[in-house]
């Protein structure tokens, strides 16, 4: 529908802005919890988002899409931890 460059694009922002809008939300919070998420995830993200670009199909994408699904599921695990014991 938007294009692979514009997919891929819109990949890395929305990973971008999930963090961001993380540490809005934690904005009383420590530091260290609301940097924790963030530097757990993005480094993962963008290797995710670096491997998408030069895969175009099979089984190599499975990989990394499975990868991509790990880190988000982590991340979501790791701001729940924070939001619970902040």
């Amino acid at each position: 529908l938007i294009g692979k460059g514009a997919t891929l694009w819109l990949y890395a922002w929305l990973g971008i802005a999930a963090v961001m809008l993380t540490i809005i939300d934690f904005e009383n919070g420590e530091l260290l919890l609301e940097m924790l998420p963030m530097l757990a995830f993005l480094p993962i993200h963008f290797v995710c988002w670096y491997r998408m670009k030069r895969i175009d199909k099979g089984k190599a994408l499975n990989g990394v899409l499975a990868l991509s699904a790990l880190s988000i599921s982590l991340f979501a695990l790791m701001v729940s931890s924070c939001l619970i014991f902040n």
